[in-house]
């Protein structure tokens, strides 16, 4: 895809590799012995930048091609400023530069950089709705022989088909063009987008809601007959997969229509497998899955691959008998014994639910695992645990629940509860070894749970304690460790962390320190909303005619949120006059007159200064 559609727009940047690896020699480009690096310290991992538009980075220009220069920002990978001869910096020379965008291909991959901040944060390409019936205001990037790569403000371009626009104006894709789009797909495997320039008769079904108990009946058709199943477009935001072999009384046909049910539901790839056949019983959910250790489940052989043996066990996801068991060395040796659909009894020693992995043993744990929402995350309590698996991430670490936490590796700056690699090797740590942690920080949401080699200095505040303190007004010290798309979060010295726009903070960096007051929690995402103590960045002056903002969440069946900007406060009734702004839950913006009912893309005061 990328290489397909990408290359008249990134044609030199297709030989990127990692930093340190040399440039494809080429004759249109002038690429000069590597410098010194611009940064002597840990380089920031790819998926480590924050490619927003609006994060401020210090590099330094280390090569020139015709079209721009590449940049060193400290991180594994370079980042490209396209620019003229003309007006490209020397090489050498340090500038600020904001990243826009970070792809990967082939082994090879760079970060799409500006000079000037966008007027807000970017969204992720997670975070955008799948819907084919949201418009998104979008700009054409590049024209092909197939379609057009179109800006629509994400962290990934989305690309339009021609066919797509057949019953518009083909005409109007050419580079620079202006258009509003609609998302009809998103491959969570690969990060593609494709988009529409009409919107569908009625909206895609995206694949949260999806009902993956083996009995609830979708109306499909095949879209492709392929040797190993068929692909059901069931008008959602990616197509389900139906197996072979078929039932012999029902062959599906290409371009057939089909009564069919979901099986599973593979939340990191997007995957929805079907089946023409209804389940016998329901199927569980990954929460209802039982995840103790010591209660069997009954379960048969799918696939056996180099790193495990996958099981059905009977629920929306597969579980996964791994190559290594660090925790059941009896049962590892019995893995090679194992056939494709064998029966098999198995336990469930962790599961993942913001992944949605699920790993099991094949012998019992020693004594019931504690569920995550037992565990206290007051950074004092020492927990024995072994460690699991390293990743570039940390160390993943069972620690007898039912979750497994992380010791997480710094990335560049060490921050708060991360591990530098020399602290690793000190101790000698490595899958199989046993390490004794502390729970700094957990997630009732997505069961992540944070660990720490050293115990806090105190203890953490509970969820509860922070709880009552909503709405009183009492600040708290926080610091930033995650800036994210539109969001940073802030750990508070609670056990749970919290989450603040990132309009409440603009240009917030990992290491910062500010005063917070927690507003109230978040039970979608497992996080207290926070605003900032005192003057935060939510006041504005009494000239601004903007006075209201309401944030729209991403959940439809959570409250907006209204705020008097010029207060801070959150306000209990709608108000009926004065304009508002608009945050809708993708990233954009736009403004709405309470008394006349107009509505605006640009800010009021640029309304009337025309």
């Amino acid at each position: 895809f990328r290489q397909r559609h990408s290359a008249p727009l990134l044609h030199a940047r297709r030989g990127v590799k990692k930093l340190g690896w040399q440039c494809r020699e080429s004759t249109t480009a002038e690429i000069s012995d590597r410098s010194p690096a611009a940064f002597t310290g840990q380089r920031l991992p790819l998926e480590a930048v924050v490619a927003d538009g609006t994060h401020q980075y210090a590099g330094r220009v280390v090569a020139k091609v015709l079209d721009g220069v590449f940049v060193d920002l400290g991180a594994e990978r370079q980042g490209f400023l396209p620019c003229s001869a003309e007006t490209a910096p020397k090489r050498g020379s340090r500038i600020t530069v904001y990243p826009v965008r970070k792809w990967t291909t082939a082994g090879a991959g760079g970060i799409d950089l500006a000079l000037e901040p966008e007027g807000h944060p970017r969204i992720s390409w997670e975070h955008v709705n799948v819907d084919g019936v949201t418009p998104y205001k979008g700009r054409v990037a590049s024209v092909d022989a197939l379609g057009a790569l179109v800006d629509i403000g994400c962290d990934v371009m989305g690309f339009l088909y021609f066919k797509e626009a057949l019953e518009s104006n083909p005409c109007s894709l050419v580079a620079g063009a202006e258009l509003t789009v609609y998302l009809i797909s998103r491959d969570r495997k690969l990060h593609h987008l494709r988009l529409s320039l009409q919107p569908r008769s009625c909206p895609l079904t995206e694949l949260r809601d999806f009902v993956s108990d083996g009995q609830t009946p979708y109306v499909g058709k095949i879209k492709k007959m392929l040797t190993t199943g068929a692909l059901v477009d069931l008008n959602g935001e990616g197509n389900g997969f139906m197996p072979a072999p078929y039932p012999l009384s029902a062959t599906p046909k290409e371009g057939e229509e089909v009564t069919v049910y979901v099986h599973q539901k593979l939340k990191d790839s997007g995957r929805l497998c079907v089946s023409l056949e209804p389940a016998s019983k329901p199927r569980k959910s990954l929460e209802q899955i039982l995840s103790d250790g010591v209660t069997p489940h009954t379960g048969q052989v799918t696939i056996k691959c180099e790193f495990g043996v996958f099981v059905d066990i009977h629920a929306e996801v597969p579980g996964l008998l791994p190559k290594h068991m660090w925790w059941d060395k009896a049962g590892e040796m019995q893995l090679n014994n194992l056939k494709e659909g064998q029966s098999v009894t198995v336990y469930v020693v962790s599961k993942n639910l913001d992944s949605g992995k699920v790993t099991l043993g094949l012998n019992p744990w020693q004594k019931p695992l504690t569920s995550i929402e037992a565990i206290r995350a007051d950074g004092i309590t020492p927990h024995k645990g072994i460690v699991t698996s390293d990743r570039d991430v940390g160390l993943f670490v069972h620690f007898g629940a039912d979750m497994v936490g992380i010791l997480r590796r710094a990335k560049g700056e060490r921050v708060l509860y991360e591990h530098t690699n020399a602290e690793f090797e000190a101790l000698d740590l490595a899958p199989g070894r046993e390490v004794e942690v502390y729970v700094m920080r957990k997630n009732p949401v997505s069961g992540k749970v944070d660990l720490s080699l050293h115990p806090s200095v105190q203890p953490h505040l509970s969820l509860d304690d922070v709880r009552m303190r909503c709405g009183e007004g009492g600040s708290l010290d926080g610091l930033v460790y995650h800036v994210a798309h539109n969001e940073v979060l802030i750990d508070f010295g609670c056990e749970v962390t919290g989450i603040l726009p990132r309009r409440d903070l603009f240009g917030a960096k990992r290491g910062q320190r500010i005063v917070v007051e927690p507003v109230e929690f978040d039970e979608r995402c497992g996080r207290f909303l926070l605003r900032l103590a005192s003057t935060g960045s939510a006041v504005i002056g009494e000239e601004d005619v903007v006075r209201w903002r309401v944030d729209v969440q991403r959940d439809p069946t959570a409250p907006k949120r209204m705020i008097d900007k010029r207060t801070g406060a959150v306000v209990l009734e709608a108000p009926k006059t004065g304009w508002v702004e608009v945050a809708l839950a993708h990233g954009q913006v736009y403004y709405w007159n309470l008394d006349t009912g107009e509505t605006t893309w640009s800010r009021p005061a640029q309304v009337y200064e025309k």
